[in-house]
Parts: C-alpha cells; structure tokens; sequence
C-alpha cells in the first residue's frame, strides 16, 4: 500500500520522534514474526514482536502515544489466512 512503511524494533522511535515533532501521535503497529505456523503462536505470545514493542514504545513515551495494534493472524499463520482453521466433521 501506498505511504505504509515497515520499521523494525530497534528503529522505530527514530520515527516516532519525527512523528511526534510534527503532530502525529498515533501509530498502528502490524507483526512480522520470524515464524509462522497453523494457529499463528507468535501473535498470543508473551514476547511476541509486538507485544515487546508495545511495551517498549509505552514505557518511553508513555501517554504521549496512542498505539493500536492488528489482532489479525493473516501474518503469523503459515496458512494466511485471518484465524485458526479447525477441520469440519460435517
């Protein structure tokens, strides 16, 4: 998509500051794990990629930030798609 940019754990303040010095304050943050499989395992867990990097954001700019975060497993399941797929028994 146009205008969406990908910055890893270690560079993202460098954006938030910028952002933040012009006026923006709310970011929307997206996981990539580094793997991937059926039930999306990376997006629930305690140190996931996001989860880190919310706690991280939060603790240094604390409420001068508003973070939203994707809930959807679309990029943590090896399958794509949106949620846990379980066999029918129909």
């Amino acid at each position: 998509m146009e205008n969406q940019f990908y910055y890893s754990y270690d560079t993202v303040g460098k954006i938030i500051d910028e952002s933040l010095k012009v006026g923006v304050s709310s970011f929307m943050l997206f996981g990539i794990p580094l793997k991937k499989d059926s039930i999306g395992t990376e997006a629930y867990k305690e140190d996931g990629i996001i989860q880190n990097t919310l706690r991280t954001i939060k603790g240094f700019y604390g409420d001068s930030v508003n973070l939203i975060s994707d809930v959807c497993l679309c990029e943590y399941t090896d399958h794509g798609h949106c949620g846990i797929i379980q066999k029918s028994k129909c």
